[in-house]
């Protein structure tokens, strides 16, 4: 297998598994909060509805990671949440062949729903959580020489689109913020995809 493969393989795998498990080398990722109480959303002003959040992590050693990619978004209604940002990736790795190195650019757009604002009411756990369902569609501007598998031959760069779809939990911590556990799925997985299915975040909101 050539190195440039062999290293795309490698680097695959260990950078889709640092997608599905964030929280193992300190990410912050600021996802949607839970549904408010019709009452309290109707006495926000529109700044109150912004939010910001994104995801920043740092990892340094053999494997380097630099993720630094804010996001901005409004609370259109108590249930309904969406946004947008940009994102800036670093990535380095060192093989048996030296370091390789790559950085990834873009954007992402997403939407949140808020299904159920207290799964308690419906089943006796004993706290508040909430379950909402997420999409999002993100464009990657990266290096077509390193990651060259399953596309044709040739230098420079180009555009990935990763939609990616699912749901997840909230468990409320003060008034506005939560904790939250996201299970994403890749609607346009290919081999040339970064992302592994499925795609697991972890996060806070506020």
């Amino acid at each position: 297998m050539p190195v440039e493969k062999y290293w795309f393989f490698l680097m695959k795998t260990t950078y889709g598994m640092r997608l599905k498990f964030l929280l193992w080398f300190g990410t912050l990722a600021l996802l949607t909060g839970n549904s408010l109480p019709a009452q309290d959303f109707d006495q926000l002003t529109w700044k109150q509805k912004v939010f910001f959040g994104g995801n920043f992590s740092l990892m340094l050693g053999t494997e380097t990671y630099i993720d630094l990619s804010p996001v901005a978004g409004y609370r259109i209604t108590r249930r309904l949440s969406a946004g947008a940002g940009p994102i800036y990736q670093y990535y380095s790795i060192k093989t048996f062949g030296g370091r390789y190195s790559f950085h990834i650019y873009g954007g992402r757009a997403f939407a949140s729903y808020t299904v159920i604002n207290d799964l308690n009411r419906l089943i006796p756990l004993g706290f508040s959580t909430s379950v909402f369902a997420y999409a999002e569609d993100e464009a990657l501007n990266m290096e077509r020489q390193l990651v060259n598998m399953g596309l044709p031959e040739g230098s420079g760069r180009f555009w990935l689109n990763n939609v990616l779809v699912g749901g997840g939990i909230g468990q409320p911590v003060g008034k506005r913020s939560s904790f939250n556990i996201m299970i994403l799925w890749s609607l346009n997985e290919t081999a040339a995809s970064l992302y592994q299915n499925p795609v697991i975040r972890f996060g806070f909101s506020f």
